[in-house]
């Protein structure tokens, strides 16, 4: 039974991380990755990146600069509050819809009926292959709904321009 629990428990976190995860999926792999921005920062080809070389990524999509919510090309203090506050409102609804007790504290009985829950499409208490895939879909497909609307929110950003921006 021990067993059980806990390999129910490593699948409920499996599924809950690729919600969590960025667009990982279409990119290279580290080595590679890593290989080709070096290849493209190092304009002297001496195998280092000096200060000088060094640029940091202007597209929308790079972690910084989504907390660019007005598109001005600068993230400010308070543009950095208020995504984290949003982010921290939305954990924080997690967290209580999970702490079944009330008690402000997650168990790992919690987390773990809180993941099986999340699997358990039909709610009888019983886990199939069925239900193990659709999971996996409903996570891939909330992750692809999430970049989406990244993608939307950075084309709409770039668009509108920083003198269009409020």
């Amino acid at each position: 039974m021990k067993g059980l629990t806990t390999a129910l428990f490593c699948l409920g976190v499996a599924l809950s991380l690729p919600v969590m995860a960025d667009d990982h999926r279409d990119r290279k792999p580290d080595g590679k990755r890593v290989s080709k921005m070096i290849k493209q920062l190092d304009s002297n080809d001496d195998g280092m990146i000096s200060r000088d070389e060094f640029t940091m990524p202007e597209r929308r999509g790079s972690p910084d600069m989504r907390m660019d919510l007005n598109g001005d090309g600068e993230v400010s203090r308070d543009e950095v509050s208020r995504v984290v506050s949003d982010r921290a409102e939305e954990a924080l609804s997690r967290f209580d819809k999970e702490d079944t007790d009330g008690n402000g504290v997650l168990t790992t009985e919690e987390r773990r009926m809180s993941a099986f829950n999340r699997i358990d499409a039909d709610g009888d208490g019983q886990l199939t292959k069925r239900e193990f895939k659709g999971s996996r879909d409903d996570a891939e497909r909330r992750m692809k709904r999430g970049r989406d609307q990244r993608r939307s929110k950075e084309s709409n950003s770039e668009r509108r321009g920083p003198s269009d921006a409020s």
